[in-house]
């Protein structure tokens, strides 16, 4: 009889308590997704700040002058003049521009205006990239009246990669490109793809071809080991799961000999708040260029335990989520200080959460989504400035939660087929006071959708790489924005050679961030604005590095209570 009192009460007791640890589970879920988008928004991070190093790195090539092409002694004096009844131009390539400044005809021009639209031609050529190509003069449809330029475009005989082990395959570098016209962005873009890989560094060099105008294109490529990696240990984790991580970064380059490249991020607790809790996440990400192209397959993994107490007793959380992303981008345009590139990523989703190892169907789903975006970087006022927008739409594939058979007594119930759109600016500028070496950056990015939202694409903020001040505190919602700014400063040399030799340089940062997620009338705790600030110290002495930041939140709504002060601090020792 006592035995089925007591039954009864942990019976009655269960079906009372798991409905609010249903609703705490999505706490969890939300953990997974902070996670998942601290590793791309850091993946993002490392790859804005190559593509900025490439584009202040850049300089204009040697060949890429503009010479005169009439005797500047005899263009100078511009006192004779010919008379000419017509303009024309042969061999122009596609795409010449048709508003070359040649002025009327018919005419009578001096030498040095004839000089000056030959300068106007070479300047267009250039402008396109075709540093081979030349413009002459036809002297003897002079005597005809007609200003007759023939160009003769540069052709790319022929492409030879050289590399100190072995003889690398130019195909996927420049597909189809030989015999063709050609052209610098070309040859700018496969170096882009080989650099790219972080263990090689390539430069390009032309030299004469057999035939008249005919280019051979030599590629050299210095590599060092190509597999490269990192192990850290910080203090970044979740209070629910632990605070004090241990994590892997590794590269791998060219191990198909396609250009490919590898990426493996793995994070593990290393101290456990509690018995029984635990966080652990697996990112890789390969990729592979043809051209203008880059294919890209990355896959996520996280998986979590953890307690929640409750009034009887305490009860065991646990779960994971996968990503995968298939992702397709082409650069559609790039000239001397710019690129343009167009991408479209399939990506599915999975999440499957537990209380006491029973299955929870309602915080559990599935998910597929498109996006198309569109991104574009440039040289600008001395640095570096970036914009970038997309759009994304949920899908009934893969057997993807379908809105159309959930039943849902929410008024506003979240939708799988959603509609969302995304965008980011930013700025990215060094400069000298004296002999200060300074850096500042700024970078803004937003969401907007139509649609009630489930967590995984919803916008966090609070956190090392959204708005900083916020370690187990964040605020979420459908629209949202947030700025991170950040001003550096590389310290000078210290005059104590012993120390400078192991400490290097460091850098201190000055940090300033503010968010704000849109007031959502369906939910009292979606909303509200969140700043903070942060001073850091970096010394990065290979292959020891150390990190340590003070952050504070400053302003937070009133349904979160932030730490006054947090304290990052990592570890890394890098080899390979």
């Amino acid at each position: 009889m006592l035995l089925s009192a007591i039954r009864l009460i942990w019976l009655c007791s269960f079906v009372l308590i798991v409905p609010s640890l249903a609703d705490a589970a999505p706490d969890a879920d939300e953990q997974q997704r902070i996670i998942r988008q601290q590793q791309q928004l850091q993946r993002q991070n490392e790859e804005r700040r190559q593509e900025q190093e490439r584009l202040l790195r850049e300089v204009d090539p040697p060949n890429q002058q503009r010479p005169a092409i009439v005797d500047p002694e005899t263009s100078a004096s511009g006192k004779s003049c010919i008379l000419l009844e017509s303009f024309q131009i042969t061999g122009a390539p596609e795409g010449m521009d048709s508003r070359l400044r040649v002025g009327d005809f018919p005419s009578c021009k001096t030498l040095t205006e004839i000089d000056a639209i030959l300068e106007e031609i070479t300047a267009s050529l250039i402008d396109q990239g075709l540093v081979t190509s030349r413009a002459y003069l036809v002297p003897e449809d002079l005597n005809k009246k007609i200003l007759h330029i023939n160009i003769i475009v540069g052709i790319l005989e022929d492409v030879r990669v050289n590399h100190p082990d072995k003889d690398l395959n130019a195909n996927l570098l420049l597909p189809g490109k030989e015999g063709q016209t050609l052209n610098l962005r070309d040859i700018e873009q496969a170096i882009d793809q080989i650099n790219r890989l972080p263990s090689y560094q390539a430069k390009s060099e032309l030299v004469p071809g057999k035939d008249v105008g005919g280019s051979v294109l030599v590629i050299n490529s210095e590599s060092d080991f190509p597999l490269k990696g990192s192990l850290t240990v910080d203090n970044s984790g979740q209070e629910s799961t632990g605070e004090r991580q241990a994590s892997f970064r590794g590269t791998a380059d060219n191990i198909l000999g396609l250009y490919d490249g590898w990426y493996v991020n793995a994070t593990k607790d290393i101290e456990p708040s509690q018995p029984g809790a635990k966080s652990e996440s697996l990112f890789l990400n390969f990729s592979v260029p043809y051209g203008y192209w880059t294919a890209r397959w990355s896959s996520s993994y996280f998986e979590y335990e953890a307690l929640a107490e409750s009034i009887t007793q305490d009860f065991h959380l646990s779960g994971n989520s996968q990503t995968h992303s298939l992702e397709l981008n082409r650069v559609v345009h790039r000239d001397q200080t710019s690129k343009t590139l167009l991408s479209g990523i399939l990506s599915f989703k999975n999440s499957r959460n537990y209380i006491e190892d029973v299955y929870q169907q309602n915080q559990s789903r599935k998910l597929s989504v498109a996006s198309m975006g569109l991104q574009h970087s440039r040289r600008l006022w001395g640095g570096v400035a970036n914009a970038a927008v997309s759009f994304e739409r949920g899908l009934k594939l893969l057997g993807a939660l379908d809105d159309d058979t959930v039943e849902s007594s929410d008024r506003n119930p979240p939708k799988a087929q959603f509609r969302k759109y995304s965008g980011n600016v930013g700025y990215y500028r060094p400069f000298n006071i004296e002999d200060y070496e300074l850096a500042f950056s700024s970078q803004a990015s937003a969401q907007w959708t139509p649609d009630t939202l489930y967590s995984s694409e919803r916008m966090s903020l609070g956190g090392l790489y959204t708005v900083r001040g916020f370690r187990n505190e964040s605020i979420s919602g459908d629209n949202g924005l947030y700025v991170r700014n950040e001003l550096q400063w590389t310290l000078p040399r210290l005059s104590n050679a012993d120390l400078d030799e192991i400490i290097g340089r460091p850098v201190t940062t000055l940090g300033y961030d503010v968010g704000w997620i849109k007031d959502d009338p369906y939910d009292p705790l979606e909303g509200g604005r969140v700043t903070g600030l942060s001073l850091g110290l970096e010394i990065n002495k290979y292959p020891i590095s150390v990190k340590a930041v003070w952050e504070r939140a400053l302003d937070s709504p009133s349904y979160i209570t932030p730490e006054k002060n947090v304290f990052f601090f990592s570890l890394g020792y890098s080899f390979g």
